[in-house]
């Protein structure tokens, strides 16, 4: 872990705009209950509350409670009667003791430029393995709310309708999430993403959580064919003789555990 914590301390002091002004309506959910009801917040809201540590661009460590949510990305930390909350721009990294899962999570902040959004950002990336020369880090993006009135929005983007009781005019709601694989190749300090995941939801999904539409997209065959070099084939017999798919999260991080036991 030293190794990634080192590079993160030399990339990670930039500033940049907060998005708060742009995003209020997913860090303050409480504004739309008057339209949409309490069930709303069940989406952005997280009350889990974990041990654990935060390190921040100022050198300051923070022992005490972390509440981390990735659909809204930010963090929040407790001590005491003291809280406060962080965007990713001012953290390093953090730790938390999940006994869900029981283990220990680890979060780095990367600023990272996606596809779909060309400026520079900063993220919260999950480590999900770590190598000698490079690491697997997943990211959940934050939850994206489209509201429109009098048939703006159909099947096709993903939200449901009801009619509010407020007025004649119908209301549509839909929401999406993306859950993406990622390499950092810890020589060149560069983030590839590999996979994606994009999860929608529709009625009544979106207050339950449940996976109505789900695309999957492996889109790192290229890079590991360059990055494995002549163990490509290898890794590829191998994928093919277990039945592993690129359309898994979990059967690309075995066949990344394969390439690195085979390689020399």
């Amino acid at each position: 872990m030293r190794r990634i914590l080192t590079l993160v301390w030399g990339i990670n002091f930039y500033l940049f705009l907060s998005a708060y002004g742009q995003n209020k309506e997913l860090l303050f959910p409480r504004l739309y209950n008057d339209l949409y009801g309490p069930d709303l917040e069940k989406i952005f809201i997280d009350q889990n509350w974990y041990k654990g540590t935060i390190n921040l661009n100022d050198n300051t460590e923070l022992v005490g409670l972390l509440n981390y949510n990735a659909s809204t990305g930010i963090l929040r930390y407790k001590n005491n009667e003291e809280i406060k909350s962080f965007l990713p721009r001012a953290v390093v990294s953090f730790r938390l003791e999940d006994k869900a899962s029981s283990a220990d999570r680890l979060f780095y902040s990367f600023e990272y430029e996606d596809v779909d959004n060309p400026i520079k950002q900063a993220h919260f990336f999950e480590v999900i393995r770590e190598y000698e020369d490079f690491a697997v880090l997943s990211e959940a993006s934050k939850i994206e709310l489209k509201v429109a009135k009098n048939g703006l929005l159909n099947e096709n983007n993903n939200a449901f309708w009801r009619q509010d009781n407020k007025s004649p005019q119908n209301i549509g709601l839909g929401t999406e999430q993306k859950i993406c694989l990622y390499i950092f190749d810890f020589k060149n300090e560069k983030i590839e993403k590999i996979f994606e995941e994009r999860i929608r939801f529709k009625q009544p999904d979106v207050f339950r959580r449940v996976n109505s539409d789900i695309k999957n997209t492996f889109e790192g065959r290229e890079y590991f064919r360059n990055w494995m070099g002549t163990n490509f084939e290898r890794v590829e017999n191998y994928r093919k003789e277990y039945d592993l798919r690129y359309k898994s999260a979990i059967d690309i991080i075995s066949l990344i555990d394969y390439y690195v036991s085979i390689r020399e």
